[in-house]
């Protein structure tokens, strides 16, 4: 066998090894259907008073689009991409809990250890937990640190799914005043499981290798 002859060999391993990298090679596939609050559709902010079509709320009606109320001046003003929602067009509520729940959906094809959301957010009095379908996080914020923003991420969670998924914002209203919720800056990815097509490739480039260098140890 002379050398020339596995020059081909050599070369058709290293382009079937080299080729699938790229497809192998995880990219970020954005969660489409993540809102912050008090958003339409295409994530323009909704008139004030309107129904959020993305969060649900546990107790009253809405949630309702709000400004920030006069009487709290405190709370953290609405932002260009994100609003205040409440269970009441006032924003009083009883001294009682407010959940408010989105749903987004994760693809088929995603790789479940590598899907991550962030964000942040604030409530009146506070928020609680954050539940990721129903599972509790341990997220929360202080009691009345409604004025600043707080940041969260959810990484690494063995309670993502395929599909459907619900993210739940638990709040605590501590007495018969302004209650309400601000979430922006959400955001999700995750990384696409590789194609079983793409892994035998890689497979066929590896032995294409080895085939390549047992022939040229007996050229030598």
């Amino acid at each position: 066998m002379k050398l020339s002859k596995t020059i081909p060999t050599l070369a058709l391993g290293l382009a079937l090894a080299t080729a699938p990298s790229e497809s192998l090679a995880a990219g970020s596939i954005a969660i489409a259907d993540l809102f912050n609050t008090g958003v339409n559709a295409s994530h323009n902010l909704l008139p004030t008073f309107a129904d959020d079509p993305h969060y649900t709320v546990s107790a009253g009606g809405g949630p309702y689009t709000i400004y920030v109320p006069s009487w709290s001046p405190a709370w953290v003003p609405n932002t260009s991409t994100a609003q205040w929602i409440s269970p009441a067009y006032s924003t009083i509520g009883s001294a009682s809990s407010y959940d408010y729940t989105t749903t987004f959906t994760i693809g088929a094809n995603a790789d479940l250890s590598t899907v991550s959301i962030s964000g942040k957010y604030a409530s009146d009095d506070r928020i609680t937990d954050v539940l990721l379908n129903g599972h509790s996080l341990g997220l929360s914020t202080g009691l009345l640190q409604f004025g600043t923003f707080a940041s969260f991420a959810i990484t690494s969670s063995a309670y993502f799914q395929l599909g459907a998924n619900t993210l739940t914002f638990e709040t605590s209203n501590f007495n018969y005043t302004s209650t309400g919720l601000i979430v922006d800056g959400l955001v999700g990815s995750y990384n696409a499981v590789p194609e079983p097509a793409s892994i035998a490739m890689l497979g066929l480039g590896v032995v294409g290798l080895a085939a390549g260098r047992r022939l040229r140890r007996r050229v030598r």
